[in-house]
């Protein structure tokens, strides 16, 4: 079966990702980037570096054929409500990556467009100072390849982030995750519009493990604290900070 991404209509972001997941459900074996001269509007500086640094390699990851042409094939939704629709139709979701837990710990830092959703940088230097977290920076200070960032992912026994794209990597995974501040003020991540989407305040992923749990508060270094560890008492650690 042959799916179509629109890239006039769709973003060169880590919603690719989601969109990806719902098509290898539905049993997609190609992906046909739909290309005719323009790029969804999104305030990215250059999608198509991100075309060729999330959605291409995103892929060949999942084993996915892709092409780039005139439209062709079946269309999805690449939002989370679409991805909730799909593993309440078929029980399950494609997920990404193989979690090994070696020991260590990561966080994701989001420091990009709209503010107001991005990291309290202070907190969580401070936080993984305390820790010795690996911090990833993101994407835009300090690339990092798909490939490398999912093994990252995998090889660590817990992934801290706030709500952001690469989230989406543990989400639509085995792999353990916290995303904080999960609910925002503005755009697709207001509590408003999650809902509409299948996820009231308080919700998870109906699909979660549970070392897998998404945090409605901030990301102030004591909520950061508080998330970490509960989901070390969740995955039978002792460690406070």
């Amino acid at each position: 079966m042959i799916a179509c991404y629109d890239l006039a209509t769709r973003p060169c972001s880590f919603d690719f990702v989601t969109w990806l997941v719902i098509a290898k459900t539905k049993g997609v074996t190609h992906v046909r980037f739909n290309w005719g001269g323009y790029w969804k509007h999104k305030d990215y500086s250059n999608p198509k570096e991100r075309f060729e640094s999330i959605l291409l390699p995103a892929c060949h990851l999942a084993g996915m054929e892709c092409s780039v042409g005139p439209s062709q094939g079946v269309e999805f939704g690449h939002f989370i409500g679409d991805l909730i629709r799909t593993w309440r139709e078929f029980g399950r979701l494609y997920k990404f990556g193989t979690p090994k837990s070696e020991g260590y710990v990561t966080v994701t830092l989001r420091n990009s467009r709209k503010e107001y959703r991005n990291s309290n940088t202070e907190a969580w230097h401070r936080f993984s100072e305390d820790i010795k977290a690996v911090v990833v920076p993101d994407f835009e200070d300090k690339p990092i390849s798909l490939k490398e960032r999912l093994k990252l992912y995998e090889g660590a026994r817990l992934n801290l982030f706030v709500n952001n794209g690469p989230a989406m990597l543990c989400i639509c995974s085995d792999i353990p995750y916290a995303v904080l501040k999960y609910a925002n003020k503005g755009g697709a991540t207001n509590e408003t519009w999650l809902a509409g989407q299948g996820l009231p305040r308080g919700s998870q992923y109906p699909w979660a493990r549970k070392d897998q749990r998404i945090f409605w508060e901030g990301d102030s270094f004591e909520d950061i604290k508080a998330a970490y560890e509960e989901m070390n008492e969740r995955q039978g650690f002792c460690q406070p900070v």
